[in-house]
């Protein structure tokens, strides 16, 4: 008996379900490059904020009046720096991700991080109904 034919390499594996299209062989949605601008515009609001905490906890006197006092502004200073430090992380990671499922998970959480802002909705609600199509998840190597 002679050996069966080897499988042809461009043919997903069996376990790839129906209709799986390799990553490489997929061309990149827009909605992709949307991501990463809006990624960038959240990174840009936290950097603001950080500076601007830092010099709230830098510099209250400058900025105390009879309802704000020293004391109270340079704790909303370093609270502003704090709470930036990760959030700036959280989205720098968004970036640096490789295109596997897992990641298309992590945009997902970010661009639904959008929801917590009503100034976002008009990028985020877009954005999400764009990355819940077959072709985003395709791309990312997801069945869809």
């Amino acid at each position: 008996m002679s050996d069966p034919p080897p499988p042809d390499p461009s043919y997903p594996h069996a376990s790839a379900g129906y209709g799986y299209v390799p990553p490489a062989q997929v061309e990149r949605p827009g909605v992709v490059r949307w991501f990463y601008a809006y990624t960038v515009l959240w990174i840009l609001v936290y950097l603001f904020a950080l500076v601007a905490g830092v010099i709230l906890a830098a510099t209250p006197e400058t900025l105390a009046t009879d309802e704000h006092t020293p004391d109270a502004l340079r704790f909303q200073g370093i609270a502003m720096a704090v709470i930036s430090v990760p959030l700036i992380a959280f989205f720098v990671i968004a970036l640096m991700l490789p295109r596997k499922p897992g990641t298309w998970v992590y945009h997902l959480v970010v661009i639904c991080f959008g929801f917590l802002s009503c100034c976002f909705w008009p990028m985020s609600i877009p954005l999400l109904i764009y990355w819940l199509k077959s072709e985003t998840k395709r791309w990312f190597g997801r069945n869809a």
